[in-house]
């Protein structure tokens, strides 16, 4: 199963709004478990604001969808001033092993 990894950066003096934002988003688009979960979400203060993290697995079959539904959900950020925001694909080891017609060692 591959991850979503999702990073957000925001100005410190926007953390207000984007928490707003959150919980109106989270409503729009609550967990979908058949599409996949989160297995850890952080929030960080560093020298330029707030950097949020969320490390997402998603279930087999399911990367584009997951890929669409985060992408929607994170558009709805757009309008903050400062708001910035990724997400990066990542395969596991063993589907990176497989994908060049090897097996992970055990």
């Amino acid at each position: 199963m591959p991850y979503l990894f999702i990073t957000s950066v925001y100005p410190s003096h926007k953390a207000d709004e984007v928490v707003k934002k959150y919980l109106e988003v989270l409503t729009k688009y609550p967990p979908v478990p058949a599409m996949g979960k989160t297995v850890v979400s952080a929030t960080k203060l560093f020298e330029q604001g707030v950097k949020s993290f969320t490390a997402y697995e998603v279930e087999e079959g399911k990367l584009e969808d997951a890929i669409n539904r985060w992408t929607k959900a994170l558009v709805e950020f757009r309008n903050i001033e400062g708001y910035a925001t990724s997400i990066d694909v990542w395969a596991t080891a063993a589907e990176a092993f497989r994908s060049i017609g090897m097996k992970l060692p055990e």
